[in-house]
């Protein structure tokens, strides 16, 4: 058996690549994803390479990037988080496998990519490490109860005394949250239409003081989340005087919701009214639980468990710079849920 590797034609292959992602990567694999994914993205085309049995010339693997703008060192630059690795089960071995990922990153390599980023599945670390990249950074699940409901579990089948129990502690969390909030005299709203210049101003303005971090353009916050081929993601912002301070962006999924972004002017004032604003939002949803993925080594995630958050399983990152582009050693990284790829 021989494999090969060669560039993915993104229009020609493009109903093998659905197909066989569905089967062999994501349940959510379909068309509106892969235009989404692949073509729609304001930062430029995806780059895709795929991995090919010569013997029968089907497609048995794939993997590339996507170019993503981001703040580096004090200026704008052109990156890419790398997405979409898979490879058939009967060709999943660690060969394959570094073959595939060394066409990626030598397409990172020849293209003006100052960096790129990975979120890794556990077996991809292995690879990583053969090609000599380390995961340099953890992204931690955050999260804070909304009710004690599943903390309860038979007990709350109880008609009379187990519900009284658990509405009680709810209520308490509920009040101990109430008293937090409300502190930045900020108009705090739902983003009802597409994000305008002000977005993009607003990262242009703050974005240094978080280290290196995607530009959060209006283009970029129009198609990652406005547009989102599946999910509905929901924004909230903090105004005063006219003037746009900062958001919050979550998204909800069943019983439990998920913050992809918050961000804006060092306010911790500010950035407190957005998080219980979109707590109070979800409490009336009856969600229970409310998770906040965030990078382990940036501030924000100090200032989350000081609203309550606590952290769970830390999952790797892989952040590095191209041979030959700045190096950086001492940077820091702002990554949340919303900077994933999907």
């Amino acid at each position: 058996m021989r494999i090969t590797v060669r560039p993915a034609d993104l229009h020609a292959d493009r109903d093998v690549l659905i197909d066989m992602m569905l089967r062999f990567l994501t349940p959510m694999s379909d068309g509106p994803r892969y235009d989404w994914l692949y073509h729609q993205n304001p930062d430029g085309q995806a780059q895709l390479w795929v991995l090919i049995d010569s013997d029968t010339g089907a497609i048995v693997g794939s993997g590339g990037f996507v170019p993503r703008r981001m703040y580096v060192n004090g200026r704008e630059s052109l990156c890419a988080i790398l997405v979409d690795f898979w490879i058939h089960p009967e060709y999943r071995s660690l060969g394959p496998a570094l073959q595939l990922q060394r066409a990626c990153l030598a397409g990172i390599e020849a293209g003006p990519y100052d960096l790129y980023y990975d979120f890794p599945q556990e077996n991809m670390v292995a690879v990583y490490r053969r090609l000599g990249i380390e995961t340099s950074q953890w992204l931690v699940r955050l999260t804070k109860p909304l009710s004690l409901k599943r903390k309860f579990g038979r007990l709350s089948q109880i008609p009379f005394f187990g519900r009284s129990l658990i509405a009680a502690t709810n209520g308490i969390l509920k009040l101990r949250d109430a008293g937090k909030g409300n502190r930045s005299r900020c108009t705090i709203s739902e983003q009802r239409v597409e994000c305008g210049d002000n977005f993009t101003q607003l990262a242009r303005q703050v974005s240094s003081k978080y280290g290196v971090c995607v530009a959060r353009t209006a283009s970029y916050l129009n198609w990652r989340f406005q547009s989102h081929f599946h999910h509905r993601c929901e924004m909230l912002t903090a105004h005063r005087d006219g003037s746009l301070l900062g958001y919050i962006l979550f998204v909800e999924d069943a019983e439990t919701a998920t913050i992809l972004d918050l961000f804006g002017m060092e306010d911790e004032r500010m950035k407190s009214d957005l998080v219980f604003a979109a707590l109070e939002v979800l409490r009336e949803r009856n969600v229970l639980s409310v998770n906040a993925p965030s990078l382990r080594s940036h501030p924000q995630t100090a200032f989350l468990r000081k609203l309550g958050f606590y952290p769970r399983e830390p999952h790797p990152v892989v952040i590095s710079a191209p041979r030959g582009k700045a190096g950086l050693e001492g940077a820091n990284f702002f990554l949340m849920d919303g900077d994933r790829d999907s």
